[in-house]
């Protein structure tokens, strides 16, 4: 059994408690143990994978997934795709959507009988790479409504992407035949839809009695019904047959939102409101104006879905990310800006808005005690994110910023580089701690440049001091001046830190403070990395112990720290340069003018004046 070990990252348990630093160790499939701070589980015998602070969370659930739609602009577009192409299609998206970050997906409707069964059937049986998936039937609809594309002069049931019915009985015939298929879950299209000016979104389509027949053959048989269901009477049809996925839920009044909030622990709102911002916003180009979508009625349901899914999160309904996209204007892929449109248009906080992909999808995919959270005995659907989630959520989108995918414990999206310079290594091979951060400054030419091009700081995260990380820089042309390490393998890497000539002259910073240890050939506790011997402590962010350092923790102005007073060493005159007191113990200032190595003007130094060191 294969164990990977996840060390130095930042993790988002799913839970809803704050971040926090910590190692997860990986068994097999599941989650064997989580560790808080560094160096907090077994390394014997792992895989390591040092994540140099980035943040590590629970794979996401799309709750509202069309995997056949194929990024046309029109719904008539999807039965002219031949099948043999459509089921190529759906293949590949399935793979996209795992290398995405979405681990598990729920199937919103399939635009042939079986296309959504073979995809499963063959990610499950590992043929082709995919999320977990729960596969959903065609769109059942009545005639005339949404998804009846049938013409007067064709009127052949293959050019319409959902199967319409009228009455009981064909309803009955319809349902039995997609569970004889093996769907998971039957979808019923309740209500209209903007894009149908016949069947606009506020009205209501399906009778009870077809409803009730639907329900119950479904639940006979020990399956979910899902529908799409944007007008105020469809959802509460919803409510009142027993519905548990309710799509859309544009259009509500009080007693709706009352029957949803008094059902809120068997419900899931899965409203798709990407596509209403898209089909105002980013439909153009194929064709739909932003006047024309105002005219087929799309602002004023956004407006009306906005105020509803408000309502809903302040009840406690649990609202969850995704629908409709595989359209030219929601292309697959790009569905974590539902994410967005939460904190936007739901008045969801970011940390909510990833509980609605994490905690509350792993509950719609019915595996609520072992899915969309990080705890110990839980499936390993992880996500290695390159940044805050929390801070940026459309890092989420972002495909660069996904360094890892992993599903079921397996890597479906690799670390850059598996070798001796990356992320990746064997305790056996002597894999040291600086691995990750090093990496960081010499494998990453952003970073890198940052410093060496630009003269910014480099924000390498939980390494050493903050002061110690503002001049890094990769020393690939010139000998090593402050700090080496040997990394496995026999290959020098070095690094040097230097101050900005004109702010820090002459002062030499520690790198990699208390990270570079246990360095091939022996143990070190400590690395010489200043002048005239200093060692750096192992969890040191041991600064210069000159007076210098007396102003670093007791002075927020920018040129503090960086510039000093010419007038003299603060350890005899505590003042810096912009008026702040500097004041040390006595102690401390006898031991800084008893050192051989600070002699300042004031007190013999033989370094120039104003700044000296230890």
């Amino acid at each position: 059994m294969t164990a990977t070990l996840f060390t130095n990252v930042r993790i988002i348990d799913g839970t809803g408690a704050q971040p926090y630093a910590g190692e997860v160790l990986i068994q097999g499939n599941r989650i064997a143990r989580i560790g808080r701070g560094a160096r907090s589980l077994p390394t014997a015998g792992v895989t390591i994978i040092d994540g140099a602070g980035a943040t590590l969370m629970p794979g996401m659930v799309e709750a509202h997934t069309h995997f056949s739609w194929n990024d046309a602009a029109g719904l008539s577009d999807l039965q002219r795709m031949p099948l043999e192409e459509h089921v190529l299609w759906s293949a590949t998206v399935a793979k996209r959507y795992l290398e995405a970050g979405w681990t598990s997906c729920v199937g919103a409707a399939c635009a042939k009988p079986r296309l959504d069964v073979v995809t499963r059937n063959a990610i499950n049986e590992g043929l082709i790479p995919g999320p977990r998936y729960l596969a959903a039937s065609q769109e059942i609809t009545v005639v005339g409504g949404l998804g009846d594309e049938t013409l007067p002069h064709l009127p052949f049931p293959e050019f319409s992407f959902g199967v319409a019915v009228t009455g009981p009985e064909e309803m009955r015939k319809a349902v039995r035949m997609f569970l004889k298929y093996g769907v998971d879950s039957i979808k019923l299209n309740l209500s209209g839809d903007n894009f149908m000016p016949s069947a606009p979104a506020g009205t209501t389509w399906m009778s009870d009695e077809e409803v009730a027949v639907a329900v119950k053959e479904t639940k006979m048989r020990g399956k979910r019904v899902a529908a799409h269901a944007r007008s105020c009477e469809s959802i509460k049809q919803c409510v009142r047959h027993g519905i548990e996925i309710i799509y859309h839920a544009s259009f509500t009044d009080d007693e709706a939102l009352d029957m949803l909030e008094a059902n809120r622990d068997k419900v899931f709102v899965a409203p798709g409101i990407g596509i209403l911002v898209a089909m105002l916003e980013h439909a153009a180009p194929s064709g739909i104006t932003r006047a024309k979508a105002v005219e087929m009625g799309y602002e004023i349901e956004l407006a009306a879905a906005s105020e509803s899914l408000r309502k809903m999160h302040k009840r406690g309904i649990r609202v969850l990310p995704g629908g409709d996209y595989g359209f030219a204007f929601t292309p697959h892929c790009q569905n974590a800006r539902d994410l967005e449109y939460f904190v936007k248009y739901v008045g969801m906080t970011p940390m909510e808005a990833l509980l609605s992909a994490t905690r509350h999808g792993g509950e719609i995919m019915m595996m609520g005690g072992e899915l969309g959270q990080l705890k110990d005995g839980y499936l390993a659907d992880l996500l290695l994110v390159d940044g805050d989630p929390l801070s940026n959520l459309a890092i989420l989108r972002d495909p660069a910023k996904l360094l890892a995918v992993m599903k079921d414990g397996v890597f479906y999206k690799e670390p850059e580089i598996r070798s001796a310079q990356s992320r990746w290594g064997r305790v056996g091979e002597a894999i040291c701690e600086p691995l990750g951060a090093l990496q960081i400054c010499w494998r990453r030419a952003s970073l890198a440049a940052c410093v060496a091009r630009r003269g910014l700081a480099a924000r390498l995260r939980g390494v050493g001091a903050g002061r110690q990380r503002e001049a890094l820089s990769h020393h690939g042309h010139e000998r090593a001046h402050a700090c080496r390490a040997l990394l496995p393998g026999g290959e020098r890497v070095h690094a040097r830190l230097r101050a900005d000539a004109k702010r820090q002259p002459g002062a030499w910073l520690a790198l990699l403070a208390g990270r570079l240890r246990r360095l091939r050939g022996g143990r070190e506790d400590g690395l010489v990395a200043l002048r005239r011997g200093r060692r750096v402590r192992e969890r040191g962010a041991v600064r210069s112990r000159c007076c210098r350092s007396a102003c670093f923790g007791s002075c927020t102005a920018k040129t503090c720290a960086r510039r000093w007073s010419r007038s003299g060493c603060p350890s005899c005159s505590p003042t810096c340069s912009c008026g702040s007191s500097a004041a040390r113990s006595t102690s401390s200032i006898r031991r800084a003018r008893s050192s051989a190595a600070c002699r300042c003007r004031s007190c013999r130094c033989t370094r120039p004046t104003g700044w000296c060191c230890s």
